[in-house]
């Protein structure tokens, strides 16, 4: 879980970076998310539409992950089982 924090935070922190360049080069930019990188994502896209009412940044409703697949780890095989038992 960890892990997916922290890539959800660099990619937050990357568009962030991005949408705060002084210069934009479209008038609208589209960026899909799902999951909790989409609430931050409609969070930093409205904040960016605020200060450059000339370009628009748009985040489309989520369409779901598909079934995605989940890596659990842990050395405690107890815990590798709870947690596949609570994600199935």
């Amino acid at each position: 879980m960890k892990i997916k924090i922290i890539d959800i935070f660099s990619l937050c922190v990357s568009i962030a970076i991005c949408l705060a360049s002084t210069s934009v080069l479209a008038e609208q930019l589209m960026i899909p998310g799902t999951g909790a990188s989409e609430v931050i994502l409609r969070e930093l896209a409205a904040a960016f539409n605020a200060e450059n009412p000339g370009s628009e940044v748009i985040v489309p409703p989520s369409v779901g992950s598909g079934g995605g697949k989940i890596l659990v780890m842990d050395d405690e095989e107890i815990i590798r089982e709870v947690a596949g038992e609570m994600l199935t």
